[in-house]
């Protein structure tokens, strides 16, 4: 997967993602280093968001997150000791001490 999905909710008109609902992530200011990963489900995207097909999920992307989010792969782990979404991010050049946010 090149980019993960984006989360995108601006004041223009949005439309319904098709069959089922979107996964959607953002890359949020916050925490330590100043952006952060979120993973959402909605049914509605915007022109903003590039929507694609993964494996039969719909994914939807904030184009204006794509300088930040380019070559990252997602991944869930479920293992002893760690289980959830992982985000391998080749742009990171800083995160912080406890792995929630990173810089670019």
């Amino acid at each position: 997967m090149k980019r993960p999905p984006t989360k995108s909710r601006g004041s223009s008109p949005s439309r319904t993602c098709p069959k089922a609902p979107c996964s959607a992530s953002a890359s949020e200011g916050g925490g330590c280093s100043g952006l952060s990963y979120s993973l959402n489900f909605d049914t509605n995207t915007t022109e903003h968001d590039r929507v694609g097909d993964i494996h039969g999920v719909k994914l939807a992307v904030d184009k204006k997150f794509d300088p930040y989010l380019d070559g990252t792969v997602v991944d869930f782990y479920d293992g002893l000791e760690k289980r959830g979404f992982v985000f391998n991010n080749p742009n990171v050049a800083q995160t912080c001490c406890c792995g929630s946010s990173f810089q670019v």
